[in-house]
């Protein structure tokens, strides 16, 4: 399989094809996987092969362990059968807005702090409470 499994189509590849590139990616055996998710290799053998099918649970514990990122884990879990455990929103989604805000204000504070825009310092006034009182 070239590059991330999640540009697959979840109908092409089992999960097993998934896991494993996770697995080579980060370097370990399937005996070593097997043992920390707590699986015989043998089984972590058969699913990688497609001849078992993971629980919902162990394709998590998988997930974990591999590190993989929530949007790959979601592909994984889809081409498993299972529903998506990580939900998605765009970058207009009011639940990404204090996220906007956040890397609104960590950019203005890091071109603050590199001298690019020092005509925003008036701006920010920043003020020292303690010694007001």
């Amino acid at each position: 399989m070239r590059g991330s499994p999640a540009q697959t189509n979840a109908d092409r590849a089992h999960p097993g094809e998934r896991i494993r590139y996770w697995r080579s990616a980060r370097g370990l055996s399937q005996m070593a996987l097997a043992l920390d998710v707590s699986v015989s290799p043998r089984h972590m053998s058969f699913i990688e092969t497609g001849r078992s099918r993971p629980s919902r649970e162990l394709v998590v514990r998988l997930a974990r362990r591999l590190a993989i990122p929530a949007r790959e884990e979601n592909a994984l879990l889809e081409s498993a059968g299972y529903a998506r455990r990580h939900r998605e929103s765009t970058w207009d989604s009011v639940d990404i807005q204090p996220a906007k805000e956040w890397q609104k204000l960590v950019t203005l504070y890091r071109e603050l702090a590199a001298g690019h825009a020092p005509e925003k310092c008036a701006e920010l006034a920043p003020r020292n409470t303690a010694a007001d009182s």
